[in-house]
């Protein structure tokens, strides 16, 4: 028996129980105990967020024709008191195809390196009554500031083409770390992509986990 009371199977209904108050563990009828993952109790909590194009359907064009630091294709900058945990990155090739080989490079950086421009994104939370707010903010196309301690989480290359011809075809990208990063107190996470002549064209969705930077250990 545990310190709540023998467990509990709970299929047609879920027990409400108060804010901070103590209740059984919940079993499956054959024993096991019942556990979810913690980014899907993230979303539970309210507290998982993500952006996308800003009209579905339609790819946006960002990256550029070279790697510069200070004009990435996306940036998401965490507050200080705040510590994002990024979840999934995807981008699919859409609209304008890429001039040769184009690159795909995620990092992470100490600062927040939002500096200018760019298109504000709507932060939309996962849980869609919308019980929290983001306090992060998010652009694309925006002019950054300089790299300060810049770690590289995933990198890719692409051949360019947006009507692939069999499913083999790699045209994603996607990345769901584990382990995942913290940023946290003023950090950031920048994506660049870029092609020879021509920027290449995504559909994207990027979701990431807010908490208060003191409950990170």
């Amino acid at each position: 028996m545990s310190l709540f009371g023998e467990p509990v199977v709970e299929q047609d209904a879920y027990t409400a129980v108060a804010e901070g108050a103590f209740r059984r563990l919940r079993v499956t009828p054959r024993g096991e105990l019942v556990t979810v993952s913690l980014a899907q109790q993230m979303v539970f909590d309210g507290r998982v967020f993500m952006v996308s194009n800003a009209t579905a359907g339609t790819a946006t064009a960002m990256g550029g024709t070279g790697l510069v630091a200070t004009t990435p294709a996306l940036l998401i900058d965490a507050p200080a008191n705040v510590a994002l945990i990024p979840l999934e990155v995807r981008l699919t090739q859409g609209g304008t195809v890429g001039s040769g080989d184009i690159n795909i490079m995620l990092v992470c950086d100490s600062v927040v390196r939002y500096s200018s421009g760019g298109t504000a994104l709507t932060i939309r939370n996962m849980r869609l009554d919308n019980p929290n707010t983001s306090a992060c903010t998010a652009y694309t196309g925006p002019t950054a500031a300089a790299a300060t301690a810049e770690r590289v989480l995933a990198y890719d290359l692409q051949a360019p083409d947006v009507t692939p011809v069999a499913a083999t075809e790699h045209r994603q990208f996607i990345w769901r770390p584990d382990p995942a990063p913290v940023l946290y107190d003023g950090a950031s996470l920048v994506l660049y992509t870029f092609a020879a002549t021509t920027q290449p064209s995504w559909h994207f969705s990027i979701t990431w986990a807010e908490i208060p930077s003191g409950q990170t250990t």
